[in-house]
């Protein structure tokens, strides 16, 4: 967590383990190349194979670290994403915050009061959330859902 301001507070989304991501990719990397000469046709697909999955999980990676949103708290709402380039929400458009428990992890949902909903851009939902969920917050590694959910609660209860 960082704080620029007693009244700013930055969360950093959780993002992939990075030694442990390198030395998969040069593992793939390189069980890939071993069989591109092979003498079997099903080694050299395997091998293609291997090449294509590293592709993939680089790709993956790329997008995880560099496009993975933030969560700044400030007194006005909060930002999901970088300051100025990513969703401002004010606390007054929110109309409650909660859990929901999906698959292995937990995320904090938000709700926007019906008029906030209207002009709301909608954008890719996570499937599976409720109905009347507005957005959710990316899982961080600084905040546990439940201790996050206890302070957005208690910065909308300031702000009335």
């Amino acid at each position: 967590m960082i704080t620029l301001a007693p009244h700013i507070r930055v969360f950093r989304a959780r993002r992939p383990n990075l030694f442990r991501s390198i030395a998969s990719l040069v593992l793939l990397a390189v069980a890939g190349s071993m069989f591109l000469n092979a003498d079997s046709v099903w080694m050299q697909a395997l091998s293609w194979g291997c090449i294509a999955f590293t592709a993939m999980v680089l790709t993956r990676l790329i997008v995880r670290f560099a496009f993975t949103p933030d969560i700044t708290l400030t007194d006005d709402g909060f930002w999901l994403g970088k300051v100025g380039r990513g969703t401002f929400v004010r606390w007054s458009e929110v109309k409650h915050f909660g859990i929901v428990d999906m698959k292995r992890q937990s995320f904090v949902v938000y709700a926007l009061s019906d008029d906030a909903a209207s002009m709301a851009s909608t954008k890719k939902r996570l499937n599976g959330l409720p109905a009347d969920v507005s957005g959710y917050f990316p899982p961080s590694s600084e905040i546990t859902p439940q201790d996050l959910l206890a302070l957005l609660n208690v910065r909308k209860a300031e702000h009335r």
